[in-house]
């Protein structure tokens, strides 16, 4: 669901199965730098129908954003941030390093 999504919540989610992934802002993929003022409203409104566990992604690139999200929902996703890292001018061993590093904070940062 989107945060657009607002009307179609309830036909998205009616035959879910799973977790119901939240786009947490509104535009195109890749890193931020700031997370969504509006999370919680939309969040409880993606609650109301649903039981299924939320995982709440698009654009999240830090630990501290991932952190600012997790009271929110069951789940964080991080997609552009580690490809990103992995796209970096560097060896395979080191990219493998810096992926689990950053994975690792993010994993810090929600526990």
């Amino acid at each position: 669901v989107t945060p657009s999504s607002e009307s179609r919540i309830e036909e998205i989610t009616k035959d879910a199965n799973g977790f119901v992934y939240c786009v947490a802002v509104k535009g195109v993929t890749g890193t931020r730098s700031s997370i969504n003022e509006n999370i919680g409203q939309y969040m409880n409104e993606v609650s109301k129908s649903t039981d299924l566990p939320k995982a709440i992604g698009f654009g999240v690139s830090t630990p501290e954003m991932a952190k600012s999200y997790k009271d929110y929902a069951e789940g964080v996703i991080v997609g552009s941030a580690i490809v990103k890292k992995m796209l970096e001018d560097k060896s395979e061993e080191e990219i493998v390093k810096d992926v689990g590093e950053f994975v690792y904070s993010l994993k810090q940062a929600i526990i």
